[in-house]
């Protein structure tokens, strides 16, 4: 079967060559501007195609030799998907895809390991209604400017509340809520109770989901405070597990260490020793230099806010070049029991038709020599 710019018809116009003898010479091309196109009562009825999917490196002939036994009717892929720049509009090789990408992002670190945007995961409130749907883009700036996000905000480690004794005192944190773990030391400042002033090493750490929805709402940390205290009077009328002779005393669950006594029963003495404290934080926890989406839970009541790390997946450079291409491989094919239709329409469309002074024949036309004139 002819293959496309086979049929395509001639076109003969006066040559432009400098080195031609005579001012009547004609060169002959094919003419361009007459261009094959589908039907749009069949391009636009889904009927008519079939969907197919390119695998590795397949060409469009590739493809038309699979579907039609016949590699020539590459045009007829083309054709099916108004494919114009098979450059851009079909798959690259993978080998030439990756140098392409490469010479793009200009390195490999930038080119697997920059960020070109992130999607969101689907979001649902307490009456598992979808308040952020699945699979949306988001920019940078797109959460930076609304979109349902907002900025993050803390000051220099402040946890605004703590719980301490059952009464709620604010203190400064050196260290963000998040970045708290076991055995790390802190320092508390700002607290009214000046004996909370002071470096801690946290003794145990929990942070909590409250609510059950995968985010921390909640972070609970023990630390060991050395506690001065006074006991008045006979230490057996104060506590009967005090002994004098073994300067311990216990209260309570805390042991502690009693200074040397300078008489015997019926004296105040100065105890010392570790007392175990809980901070617990009470407002929602909000992290520093972060984004949050937030929206309104009529269930609940309350605006819900949700770290952007928990509800964005990053899309890598690479994977978003990737996704592009093989977008790509998801084309149309026209069923074989319609391809007479299309070549027959081709024909009929590369065919001149008399009526022009420039007709020469079916498949020629001449333009006029406007040389002889002058």
């Amino acid at each position: 079967m002819p293959s496309y710019f086979r049929q395509v018809p001639n076109f003969e116009y006066v040559s432009r060559d400098p080195n031609q003898r005579q001012i009547s010479e004609y060169a002959t091309v094919k003419n361009l501007f007459r261009r094959g196109k589908l039907r749009d009562d069949i391009f636009q009825n889904l009927s008519y195609f079939t969907k197919y999917q390119i695998v590795g490196d397949e060409r469009p002939d590739n493809v038309a030799y699979k579907i039609y036994g016949d590699e020539t009717l590459d045009w007829v892929i083309l054709l099916s998907n108004n494919i114009l720049n098979i450059q851009t509009e079909w798959p690259l090789p993978q080998t030439i895809f990756d140098k392409v990408m490469l010479e793009k992002y200009g390195s490999y670190e930038e080119l697997y390991g920059g960020i070109h945007h992130y999607k969101t995961k689907e979001v649902r409130d307490s009456s598992n209604r979808i308040v952020l749907p699945e699979g949306m883009r988001i920019t940078t700036n797109e959460w930076k400017s609304g979109q349902g996000f907002i900025g993050g905000y803390k000051t220099n480690g402040i946890i605004s509340r703590m719980i301490y004794e059952n009464d709620e005192v604010e203190i400064t944190i050196n260290q963000n809520l998040i970045d708290l773990k076991q055995n790390l030391q802190i320092e508390i400042s700002n607290a009214v109770d000046s004996t909370l002033n002071r470096q801690f090493t946290i003794k145990s750490l929990i942070k909590e989901d409250i609510d059950g929805d995968g985010i921390i709402d909640q972070i609970r940390f023990k630390v060991d405070l050395v506690s001065n205290k006074l006991l008045s009077g006979t230490l057996d009328d104060r506590d009967s597990t005090c002994d004098s002779s073994t300067i311990s005393c216990d209260i309570g669950s805390t042991v502690y260490d009693i200074e040397p006594p300078t008489s015997g029963n019926g004296i105040q003495l100065t105890i010392t020793g570790n007392e175990t404290i809980e901070f617990k934080s009470v407002d929602p926890l909000v992290l520093s230099n972060t984004y949050f989406y937030q929206y309104y839970d009529t269930n609940l009541e309350k605006e819900v806010l949700i770290p952007r790390e928990s509800i964005l997946e990053p899309v890598p450079n690479y994977q978003y070049e990737q996704e592009l291409e093989d977008e790509k491989r998801n084309i149309f094919i026209l069923k074989p029991r319609y391809l007479n239709v299309i070549l027959n329409d081709l024909e009929e469309i590369m065919t001149y038709k008399k009526g022009s002074t420039q007709y020469v024949s079916r498949t020629l036309k001449k333009a006029d020599n406007i040389r002889l004139y002058q």
